[in-house]
């Protein structure tokens, strides 16, 4: 196998045991990090006001006279709520 990887990379090859494995991998990371640290630089432009609607309720496990509680959020601004009708609304970015 590893004259077949030779040859097809056109170079001598270092044989893929558990410390080269963990260095690219910690090398592939160190990279990955550093790109995901540029791309999260958001400018400071913060906002007057956001609305945070959050909602919960129990879901009763099945078989079991137990249950769980289920929460969900919403974030938004205030001026991204496009109102449809006095029952319905949208959240757009």
């Amino acid at each position: 196998m590893t004259l077949t990887l030779n040859y097809d990379s056109e170079k001598e090859r270092a044989v893929n045991n558990r410390t080269n494995i963990n260095r690219v991998c910690t090398k592939v990371g160190e990279i990955l990090e550093s790109i995901k640290i540029e791309e999260a630089e958001i400018p400071d432009t913060g906002v007057d006001e956001l609305v945070a609607q959050i909602d919960g309720g129990h879901i009763k496990k099945r078989g079991v006279s137990r249950s769980f509680e289920a929460m969900i959020a919403a974030v938004y601004r205030p001026s991204n709520v496009s109102y449809i009708d006095e029952s319905h609304n949208v959240i757009f970015k």
